[in-house]
């Protein structure tokens, strides 16, 4: 999902804090029928108290303005407790706003953030059933061939023990452990 890290030229004026960001293109929209990831390292959540992943969001994506719950272009949070073999969607607090419609997408029928945010928004993701687990999470992408938009672009990647503005025994989320860029999924 994330063509790099760096300061976005499009999509949000800015990043939420810092001067960088993780994004879908942090030059322009993201390009038709695309399906790429962000995937983080490994975090042993086991006896250090993490409950929380927090992050900050900014999107424009396309979503139906003809069907409220459908999205055609949209991405998700995914959590694995073996290491990538298999992966789970991880709802945030408050749901997602969209499930995914076409069927070409990898991501089709999973609920996914679309449409348009307007403004950094915060999402908190609760891992109290992961507390004795080593976790990693997957962020992904999906377009489908038509309207390319700004896309989706992810600040303060934290674990946290509690939720508040400032985190407790936070682990920062500042390199990848891969991210596939641009991989077309037809």
């Amino acid at each position: 999902l994330f063509r790099s890290w760096g300061s976005p030229q499009a999509g949000p004026a800015a990043a939420y804090s810092g001067a960088h960001v993780w994004g879908t293109n942090l030059f322009g929209n993201y390009a038709g029928l695309s399906y790429c990831t962000l995937t983080t390292p490994d975090y042993d959540l086991n006896g250090f108290g993490f409950q929380y992943l927090v992050f900050y969001h900014w999107y424009d994506m396309e979503a139906s303005s003809s069907y409220s719950t459908r999205a055609y272009d949209g991405g998700n949070i995914q959590i694995s407790t073996d290491r990538g073999e298999t992966w789970t969607v991880l709802t945030p607090m408050g749901g997602y706003t969209d499930y995914m419609y076409p069927t070409i997408s990898p991501l089709h029928n999973d609920p996914v953030f679309s449409g348009t945010s307007n403004t950094w928004r915060r999402a908190i993701c609760d891992l109290s059933e992961f507390v004795n687990d080593s976790i990693r999470f997957r962020f992904q992408f999906s377009s489908d061939a038509n309207t390319n938009r700004p896309g989706w672009f992810l600040d303060d990647l934290t674990l946290v023990a509690g939720i508040n503005e400032t985190p407790v025994n936070a682990a920062m989320l500042e390199e990848p452990a891969d991210s596939e860029i641009g991989r077309a999924h037809v």
